[in-house]
């Protein structure tokens, strides 16, 4: 997808889904294991299934984007009505990016 144009409205998932993806098992590569144990903690923080001290470890692999914006955005899939976000979800995302490390280290007098 490099040197294409972004959808300014967000992920195009039907692009995305058409290039070339390769879907390999995560127990011949660490990287795969990684990230699977960490789409697993969010999932559940978000679920609620985890209690906070055990998912607030996880802002520190996280990167505070620019302008305190949202360190991970979630995706809705599908025709049905729109959903709001609850308290819940609002409190896991702002506390996972309140913890975040910041992508650019303060400026002088900060």
């Amino acid at each position: 997808m490099v040197g294409r144009k972004l959808n300014p409205t967000g992920l195009d998932l039907n692009l995305l889904l058409r290039e070339s993806v390769a879907f390999p098992d995560s127990r011949d590569t660490a990287g795969l294991q990684i990230v699977d144990a960490l789409a697993s903690t969010f999932t559940k923080a978000m679920n609620g299934k985890l209690a906070p001290e055990v998912w607030r470890p996880l802002a520190k692999l996280m990167v505070e984007k620019p302008g305190h914006a949202p360190t991970a955005r979630l995706v809705a899939l599908g025709h049905g009505r729109r959903e709001i976000m609850s308290d819940y979800h609002s409190y896991v995302l702002n506390a996972l990016r309140n913890r975040a490390k910041k992508m650019f280290p303060p400026e002088n007098g900060a």
